[in-house]
Formats: C-alpha cells, sequence, structure tokens
C-alpha cells in the first residue's frame, strides 16, 4: 500500500560547537521545526537517519530526552510512526530515544538498516480514532521480552515523561536504568539463564518502584 514518507538526516537538525559537542538549545529547536512541518503536512511515517553522525562527546540520556521529546510536542500520536535508523553499537541509546518518542506506545523503533525500516513502515496497521497502540505495530517484537511481568509498563513511561518538567535529568537517569534492567532481563530470559533473571528482576521491580513516587512527588 503506498504511503507518504519524510526522511530526516541527522545533519539536517544537529549543530556543534566549536568542539564538536552538540549545542542541544539550537539542535532541538531545529528538531522541532522539522517534526512540526512533517506533521502539518500529514506525513505520518518518517525516517530518523542517524548513521551518518558523530558527536564528541556521545549525547548524554538527558539530552537524548530533550531531542526525542521534539515529536511528543509537535503532534506525534498514535498514528504516526517514526523509524530510527542508527549503527549497530547506538542501538542501546536509540531504544531509549524511542521510548521518549513514542510517550509510551509502540510506534518509534530503532533499526540498523534503511531496508528494515521500510519494511515495518509498510506494514503499519491503521489505528482507529482515539486507538493508541499498545503493541508493536506489524509483528515487530525487536528486543522486547514477550509480554508479562517483566515487561517495560509503558503507560509508567508516559507519565514519567509528562511529569518531569523541570527534572528531566532527574526523569532520563531512572528511565535509562529501567530500560537497561529490562535489557538484562531480556537477555537472560533468551539465555535460559535462571539465576540472572533471580538477580536482576528484584532489581527491575526496585527501578519500577522508583519511577512511580517520581510520580508521587511534588
Amino acid at each position: 500500500m503506498p504511503f507518504q514518507l519524510s526522511v530526516v538526516r541527522a545533519g539536517e537538525f544537529v549543530r556543534c560547537g566549536t568542539h564538536g559537542s552538540i549545542h542541544l538549545g539550537e539542535s532541538r529547536r531545529i528538531l522541532l521545526s522539522l517534526a512540526d512541518a512533517l506533521f502539518r503536512r500529514g506525513v505520518d511515517k518518517a525516517i530518523l537517519d542517524l548513521r551518518n553522525n558523530t558527536i564528541d562527546p556521545p549525547l548524554t540520556y538527558a539530552q537524548l530526552y530533550e531531542l526525542a521529546s521534539t515529536f511528543r510536542e509537535a503532534g506525534f500520536g498514535a498514528r504516526q510512526r517514526l523509524a530510527l535508523i542508527v549503527p549497530p553499537d547506538r542501538y542501546s541509546k536509540a531504544q531509549f530515544f524511542a521510548i521518549c518518542a513514542s510517550e509510551g506506545r509502540w510506534n518509534c523503533l530503532p533499526f540498523c538498516t534503511f531496508e528494515e525500516a521500510l519494511d515495518w513502515l509498510a506494514e503499519v496497521v491503521e489505528l482507529s480514532p482515539g486507538e493508541a497502540a499498545t503493541e508493536p505495530p506489524g509483528g515487530h517484537q525487536g528486543n522486547r521480552p514477550a509480554a508479562g511481568d517483566d515487561d517495560i509498563d509503558t503507560r509508567l513511561v508516559a507519565a514519567v515523561q509528562a511529569r518531569a518538567g523541570a527534572r528531566v535529568h532527574e526523569a532520563a537517569g531512572m528511565l535509562n536504568e529501567y530500560r537497561l534492567l529490562w535489557e538484562l532481563l531480556r537477555r537472560a530470559r533468551d539465555q535460559g539463564d535462571g539465576d540472572s533473571l533471580n538477580q536482576y528482576r528484584p532489581q527491575f521491580r526496585d527501578a519500577e518502584i522508583s519511577l512511580r513516587r517520581f510520580l508521587l512527588c511534588d
């Protein structure tokens, strides 16, 4: 089925200072403008190509959170799809970016090749008005474990993002710890490593509790 697609490359919005470090404010402003323009034109599927871009020092999780949130601010919702293309060594941070950009839904996923991203975008099932994607569309599970108690609570992630405000750095750190522990659980499950599952599961629960406490803070 034909669909309208736009590709945004890192060089279109990333701005760096004289020493190679990112100029976050300017980069965020440009990315928000680009995202806003896409959605105003009715483009509901886009690729963010981050392969040919090197920032030194690498982006922190707080900086990734700031950039990813531009898509939500521009109106990125359940009916839009965003595919990230990154080199394999940056896949972990791309997963974090995807969680923040999609506000807990599964309408943003990272890939390592253009072809994989296109396949996913082409397979997306259209949603009815008001319907949110709670599972990765098109059967793409990525690195997500089977649904269950060890899965990421996407509604919790979305609530923390919405509440972060001036505490964005704290929220980003907590969300990253939550995601990293989920990744460790996934690997332990894939490898049938019961000892590691028993080790990481309580830590994952504690990280989840910390996020819920964050929501209760003034």
